[in-house]
């Protein structure tokens, strides 16, 4: 059964049955999100968030996090770097090109950005790669590395064509792996069509598991932070 919990100008958001079960439950414990709406400052969301949620579970300079149940959370964003990022995320998960990235239940003009609801996530470690998707993960680590050198433009024509070398032949490895090939794609397109920053994905603390119908799976952590993102509220100007 699929509900439609919003239906806005900007996007209607469809969610399987247990997830809008979780969704509810929250709410049944006091929680409303649409209250969210009625809040003038990130100051009385905080306040409230608290109240109704509890500590938060993760808390970074534009984002704040708490969890709705097993399976959701809320990210918060503190300011408007919070808001860029959250906006980011949701174009992501909207356009339904990208799989290894958390899912994002919500993103309509009520909210615009100030807050969004994704898969909770735990942290991933390096054998879940090999028991997931019969990958390892030091050929991920090196296909990020070499993907960000291939697109650097001053890196000089033999390192990149190094990188693209790198990149060939880690795709031939695992041209018989399905699973292998559609993350490795993910992380291709996020850095050329989205135009993302995906060198912390050769970094083991960047990748989590989530759950979803009793499954779990890998995903990327925090596809916020694009280029267009980081130059207008991170790069030193």
């Amino acid at each position: 059964m699929i509900f439609i919990v919003n239906n806005s100008a900007f996007m209607k958001v469809y969610l399987k049955e247990n997830q809008f079960k979780n969704l509810v439950e929250a709410r049944m414990d006091g929680f409303r999100i649409d209250y969210l709406a009625n809040c003038g400052s990130f100051k009385k969301r905080l306040e409230y968030c608290k109240q109704m949620l509890g500590f938060p579970i993760g808390n970074g300079s534009s984002r704040i996090i708490f969890q709705l149940d097993d399976e959701t959370c809320l990210k918060l964003a503190k300011n408007k770097k919070g808001v860029a990022q959250n906006l980011e995320e949701i174009s992501i998960c909207r356009d339904n090109i990208i799989s290894y990235v958390p899912k994002v239940y919500n993103g309509t003009d009520i909210e615009n950005g100030l807050w969004i609801i994704t898969q909770y996530v735990l942290p991933a470690k390096i054998e879940d790669f090999k028991e997931v998707l019969d990958v390892d993960f030091k050929d991920v680590s090196n296909f990020v590395i070499n993907l960000d050198s291939s697109f650097e433009r001053s890196s000089g024509a033999f390192f990149r064509k190094m990188a693209d070398n790198m990149i060939h032949h880690i795709y031939e490895k695992y041209e018989n792996n399905d699973d292998a090939i559609e993350l490795l794609n993910d992380i291709h397109e996020l850095k050329a069509d989205y135009s993302q920053f995906v060198g912390d994905l050769s970094r083991i603390e960047n990748w989590g598991m989530a759950r979803e119908n009793g499954q779990t799976f890998l995903v990327m952590l925090d596809t916020g932070l694009s280029e267009e993102v980081y130059n207008q509220f991170y790069s030193r100007r």
